[in-house]
């Protein structure tokens, strides 16, 4: 599944402690009860970021409106992890499937630097009261040994939450929270901007995503609602041009 064995074997040991930080940073992260700042704001979604003990990096998080009822809108998510990848991911594996868990290795085409990699391990849950939660961690240990050809990114962590937004119904109110260190040698300066634009195109895509379901599924519905009818003829020998339907989303 990638890599070959004389390499993995000659790296073990500066992977297993770099495991075992990566575990610890993450429990750091999941416990921390640090309070949120305000950060910087883009096309009217505001983001907030916090400081993770033992890292130069930071966690961020930021908070929409969709329009799109909770139930819908999680199912929507999770049914698409395997397939909707955007256009950073080389290539995604699906290793493990089941109805509320997904193991997945993902290649990374970055610019600049090394493309990276990673294996994560994304949950979806019912948390009562039509609340929803899908969470996402890296788990490399479950996944390809290193591959020479990627940076093997350490630490990801995050997850979004899925409630009613008060006084909208058939809204959700989302709020996306996300931490991750990229590997190798990048320093901490040189990635905060990229990392507040994940955030940024994170949402962004989440609503064009839910845009493009919903009018696909108008179409459906005014395509199976209309009665077959014989080709208009203004004039007798000319038909109405038939336009072709729109290209299903990608």
């Amino acid at each position: 599944m990638g890599g070959s064995g004389w390499l993995f074997a000659g790296m073990l040991s500066l992977v297993v402690p770099r495991l075992v930080y990566a575990d610890s940073i993450l429990d750091v992260v999941a416990k921390s009860t640090v309070p949120w700042e305000k950060y910087k704001e883009k096309h009217g979604v505001a983001v907030e970021r916090r400081a993770v003990k033992g890292s130069s990096f930071y966690e961020y998080r930021a908070v929409s409106t969709m329009p799109m009822a909770p139930a819908a809108l999680i199912e929507l998510m999770w049914s698409t992890v395997p397939t909707r990848t955007g256009p950073v991911v080389r290539k995604r594996q699906v290793l493990q499937k089941s109805k509320d868990s997904l193991l997945i290795y993902d290649q990374i085409k970055t610019p600049v630097v090394s493309d990276r990699d990673y294996t994560m391990r994304l949950r979806t849950q019912a948390l009562g009261n039509d609340r929803y939660e899908m969470t996402f961690q890296t788990a490399n240990d479950e996944g390809p040994p290193l591959d020479p050809h990627y940076v093997r990114i350490p630490a990801i962590s995050g997850r979004w939450l899925v409630e009613p937004e008060p006084g909208k119904d058939g809204f959700s109110h989302v709020t996306y929270q996300t931490y991750s260190e990229p590997g190798g040698s990048v320093p901490a300066f040189m990635i905060s901007g990229p990392q507040f634009e994940q955030v940024i195109r994170s949402i962004e895509n989440l609503a064009a995503h839910i845009k493009s379901e919903q009018a696909t599924q108008a179409g459906s519905q005014g395509t199976s609602g209309q009665q077959a009818q014989p080709p208009h003829t203004e004039h007798g020998d000319l038909p109405q041009p038939i336009r072709n339907p729109p290209p299903p989303p990608t």
